[in-house]
């Protein structure tokens, strides 16, 4: 089976630590404050980017072969779209997170054991 939970748990801690790095090197750069509710557009990022690769799996299950490219072209047209419309510039979206979610986790839901 393609999603199981042991893969859905591994995903989840791959983006929510990704998220917590990407705020603590904003934070300490000083692109962010390093308070606790500007951490929130970064969780929701990688929580979209969860789910949006999903969708993606069950909707075109063929991408499950090639690994990279697959992920990689839908999320940069991903992320094409949400800078032009604005959405990046909403407090609640962050793009590179979510960017990054859906391309590992894309490879992450695919990986098989050998």
């Amino acid at each position: 089976m393609l999603i199981t939970a042991n893969k859905i748990i591994k995903l989840l801690i791959m983006c929510i630590t990704m998220s917590l790095t990407f705020f603590l090197l904003r934070g300490l750069f000083g692109e962010d404050e390093l308070i606790l509710t500007n951490l929130f557009p970064y969780l929701l990022s990688s929580a979209i980017g969860i789910t949006l690769v999903s969708l993606y799996l069950y909707y075109f299950p063929s991408q499950k072969k090639v690994k990279f490219f697959s992920f990689f072209i839908p999320g940069m047209i991903l992320m094409l779209l949400l800078i032009p419309t604005g959405l990046s510039q909403i407090w609640l979206i962050d793009e590179l997170i979510l960017l990054l979610c859906f391309i590992f986790g894309g490879q992450e839901l695919i990986k098989t054991k050998k």
